[in-house]
């Protein structure tokens, strides 16, 4: 069983990677916009949820 969890190392080090690398492209490039990377779109945000 640990061989197993030891053979997802190396993919899932490399989407975390990947998805390191794209996020950073991203804010980068909304930088350039003048887009405040600070800015969040959550849909999950406090003001929509419908908690009862």
């Amino acid at each position: 069983m640990e061989d197993q969890f030891g053979a997802l190392g190396l993919p899932l080090n490399a989407i975390a990677l990947w998805t390191t690398k794209y996020i950073d492209a991203a804010v980068a490039q909304l930088q350039a916009e003048g887009t405040s990377s600070e800015t969040r779109t959550s849909p999950a945000s406090p003001s929509s949820s419908t908690a009862t």
